[in-house]
């Protein structure tokens, strides 16, 4: 399964509990592309810009498939290449969603980050741009209402 969705959601957090419960393998592809390219997230959008780390993004896509369970960045969507590949992709794909307000208090100033030093206004508009694409791709919704394990147990009960 892909877990795709908004910067704050929980994707890696929820990933991480599927992997342990499920015994599965699993890869947060921002760790992937931190790890291929020695270099961090805001190192990468600050020295080579947000088109090569969408690039990089779409590489670490193609190679991460090969795990029960990929957790992927905020802004996957906002590649062509990466969108089609979710379109296309034989694993399922679950966006998580959660109420902006909610998600801009986990991320507001995570320096980590880097889209998420914009004002308010500007964050919003992205989450309602990307959410019309992760609702393109995605074969479930699940809303992360802050309840972990009953998100994890949703999740699990699917019949994916």
């Amino acid at each position: 399964m892909i877990l795709i969705g908004f910067m704050g959601v929980g994707k890696t957090t929820i990933a991480l509990k599927l992997a342990e419960v499920g015994n599965k393998n699993f890869v947060d592809l921002d760790d992937l592309i931190e790890k291929n390219k020695n270099k961090s997230i805001p190192n990468i959008f600050k020295d080579e810009g947000e088109a090569s780390f969408r690039r990089y993004e779409y590489e670490a896509l193609k190679e991460a498939v090969r795990n029960d369970i990929v957790a992927t960045g905020g802004g996957i969507v906002e590649y062509p290449p990466s969108l089609d590949f979710l379109k296309q992709t034989s694993k399922t794909v679950i966006f998580l969603n959660a109420d902006f307000d909610t998600l801009y208090k986990r991320i507001k100033n995570d320096t980590n980050r880097p889209n998420a030093i914009k004002p308010y206004e500007d964050l919003k508009k992205l989450y309602e741009k990307r959410n019309k694409y992760y609702t393109s791709v995605a074969d479930i919704i699940v809303n992360n209402d802050d309840k972990l394990n009953e998100v994890v147990h949703k999740i699990l009960h699917l019949k994916i």
